[in-house]
């Protein structure tokens, strides 16, 4: 999925984290780091859509929307390797194109 910049308003990812739908703890706004992570990251195995302004990140309030219903949605796949995983993987293969001669 992809904001479509003719019907999303992009939303700089600071002003994304104090987003009335991006609530912490006691009602305070998200650290903008969280966001940043999601972003980038992702949260078990989804990403909030972003796209690039200028040089800034951007997301737009139907891809929160649309980022929340997908963590909060049972059904929705999810990615199922962990990083640790990932990088034994990567290990791995290495290793098979060592022993090739690679």
């Amino acid at each position: 999925m992809t904001i479509n910049l003719e019907n999303e308003t992009p939303i700089p990812l600071r002003a994304a984290a104090r987003h009335r739908l991006f609530k912490a703890k006691r009602g305070r706004a998200l650290n903008f780091s969280t966001v940043w992570r999601w972003a980038l990251h992702g949260c078990r195995g989804q990403r909030l859509e972003t796209c690039r302004v200028g040089s800034t990140l951007c997301t737009s309030e139907a891809a929160i929307i649309r980022f929340i219903e997908r963590l909060s949605d049972p059904d929705f796949p999810r990615d199922a390797a962990t990083p640790s995983q990932v990088r034994a993987e990567h290990v791995a293969a290495e290793k098979a194109l060592e022993a090739a001669g690679a």
